[in-house]
């Protein structure tokens, strides 16, 4: 089990890399971690580790503006209300 040094460190060190995926899949496992570690459920978005995670994830994001969001959620519904398969994930 990985200490809140080990997830502190790790989530800093991860501020250079450049591949989406992996910082995502951190943010997952980090969250799981801090919770095994006994962070409680509301604390967990406050936490200086996820903070930057979230924050690494939106800088590779290029930071998307309001209109960026709402044009995504606007995709998301229409998707949600679309009976046509418009591409398959496995």
């Amino acid at each position: 089990m990985r200490t809140e040094k080990d997830i502190c460190t790790l989530c800093y060190d991860i501020q250079d890399v450049c591949n989406f995926y992996p910082v995502v899949m951190e943010l997952s496992k980090t969250i799981q971690d801090l919770k095994t570690a006994g962070v409680d459920h509301w604390s967990l978005y406050k936490h200086p580790a996820v903070i930057i995670l979230v924050d690494k994830i939106n800088d590779m994001m290029k930071r998307p503006d309001l209109n960026t969001v709402l044009d995504a959620m606007a995709y998301c519904h229409k998707m949600k209300d679309n009976q046509d398969k418009i591409i398959e994930v496995a």
